[in-house]
């Protein structure tokens, strides 16, 4: 989680910035979630990235059935996540 804490670093200095100097209270928790959704996304990003954006399976014939990464969706709903924050 260390990536967290530096996105949590950031976001609450982006807060400050734009709360005169103070972070409300009632944002929190949001930032704690949106720092952990910004990571999780990199953890995805980065596996896609290391693996390849396409994955290849025998199919029931032995043929090679060229796939998404199954990755791929759970990184375009968190980049949706993150953009809900």
């Amino acid at each position: 989680m260390a990536k967290a804490a530096t996105y949590l670093k950031d976001i609450r200095a982006q807060v400050r910035a734009d709360h005169g100097g103070k972070v409300p209270d009632h944002l929190n928790l949001t930032i704690r979630n949106y720092a952990n959704a910004l990571e999780i996304r990199d953890i995805y990003r980065e596996t896609i990235i290391k693996e390849g954006a396409e994955i290849y399976e025998n199919g029931s014939m032995g043929n090679t059935i060229r796939k998404q990464h199954p990755l791929c969706g759970l990184l375009y709903q968190q980049e949706m996540l993150c953009l809900s924050y």
